[in-house]
């Protein structure tokens, strides 16, 4: 992904996504995927993205489903979102 940056922006764009992070985090040894991505429709931008308008669409929805949930989604639960 990081290779193919400007064409994961275009995704986000065309999924309606303000941000997508990753992180690579290491507990008691072990590592772990943190993965983070706010939109104002997580719904469209699950519908979108299996649209595979972009080349990058295809690979990053064959990752997901490699590390994730057997679709790729995870939804979680908000608990606290503070903006300025």
């Amino acid at each position: 992904m990081k290779s193919r940056v400007d064409e994961a922006l275009a995704t986000l764009v065309y999924e309606g996504a303000e941000i997508e992070s990753w992180f690579r985090i290491k507990i008691e040894g072990q590592d772990y995927l943190l993965w983070y991505m706010r939109a104002e429709s997580m719904k469209k931008v699950f519908e979108m993205s299996r649209t595979f308008k972009h080349p990058i669409d295809r690979y990053h929805c064959e990752l997901m489903a490699s590390i994730t949930a057997p679709d790729g989604n995870i939804v979680a639960k908000l608990l606290l979102d503070l903006k300025v």
